[in-house]
């Protein structure tokens, strides 16, 4: 009786742990280098320096557009907490965010995954009578601190090619880039 208790505690355990190291909770291989690249010394005002900021654009042959964005930024002083934040823009009716993934990597290698129940949808402009863009954000500004790398990764279908390119990540503009940017349109 005893053997077979323990062997049903040990299945409870085993499956329990397969739950939670699902193969697509990894940390992405761009953000586990970014997160071991050495920076060069900045100035004493700097809050946080961009790792990695690269995107792929496809347009198939019926103007379908396809999006994948990655994003990494190392957060220097506490100050640059405001950073750690992910978010992608979209209108319901012509463009769809299939996937947004975050991820916070301590100082100490300490992991700290973000999910479905982190992101938030929000309405893109709250003083307009009639606007229908929306913005997905997962914000990680609560856990991050010196010495941190955030990154997160989306993936957006659009059925516009004149869809808006938000990649304009507010953080680009107020913090230097470790590594340079990258943007590839693919036809």
């Amino acid at each position: 009786m005893r053997k077979r208790l323990l062997g049903i505690c040990c299945l409870a355990v085993l499956t329990a742990s397969s739950i939670y190291a699902s193969p697509g909770d990894d940390v992405p291989s761009w953000l586990q280098q970014a997160a071991n690249v050495k920076i060069s010394a900045y100035d004493k005002d700097v809050p946080a320096v961009v790792l990695v900021d690269d995107g792929t654009s496809n347009i198939d042959a019926d103007g379908r557009v396809s999006k994948v964005y990655n994003f990494a930024i190392r957060i220097l002083q506490r100050e640059g907490r405001e950073y750690a934040v992910g978010h992608v823009g979209y209108i319901p009716d012509i463009g769809k965010v299939k996937e947004l993934r975050a991820w916070l990597i301590r100082a100490d290698g300490e992991i700290k995954r973000y999910g479905k129940d982190d992101i938030a949808d929000l309405a893109g402009a709250t003083n307009d009578v009639y606007n229908e863009y929306r913005i997905k954000q997962v914000s990680a500004s609560r856990d991050a601190d010196a010495g941190t790398v955030f990154g997160y990764s989306y993936s957006l279908e659009d059925r516009s090619v004149f869809s808006q390119d938000d990649r304009g990540q507010f953080a680009l503009y107020a913090c230097p880039a470790g590594r340079m940017a990258r943007r590839r349109f693919d036809f």
